[in-house]
């Protein structure tokens, strides 16, 4: 899930594990768990779990809804989220605050 600590007075969003309920740290030790084979058009939940040690847990909660699970990397769900929000690294660049913010986390 993506969720928001409070800290110094900024909202600090992060990708935290539907598993274990800890906060993912290491994009490359995330995952992006979904069922495969949705109809097209519909949209579909996406559970984000720590590799190894999470990963299995959440593939079973997507076989316990009667999908098959299938899984991304973290770094590229993350990336494909943002084209799909229309984030751009101009877009982010351009607004002092911003990037003032992800500077202190």
């Amino acid at each position: 899930m993506i969720g928001n600590l409070r800290k110094d007075g900024t909202n600090a969003p992060m990708i935290v594990c539907d598993v274990c309920r800890e906060r993912i740290t290491d994009f490359q030790m995330g995952a992006a768990v979904f069922p495969l084979g949705t109809p097209n058009g519909h949209i579909s939940p996406v559970l984000h779990a720590h590799k190894r040690t999470c990963h299995d847990a959440a593939d079973a909660q997507v076989r316990e809804q009667g999908g098959t699970p299938g899984w991304d990397e973290l770094r590229d769900h993350v990336r494909w989220l943002a084209a799909n929000c229309g984030l751009t690294p101009a877009t982010l660049a351009d607004d002092e605050r911003e990037r003032e913010v992800l500077e202190r986390l």
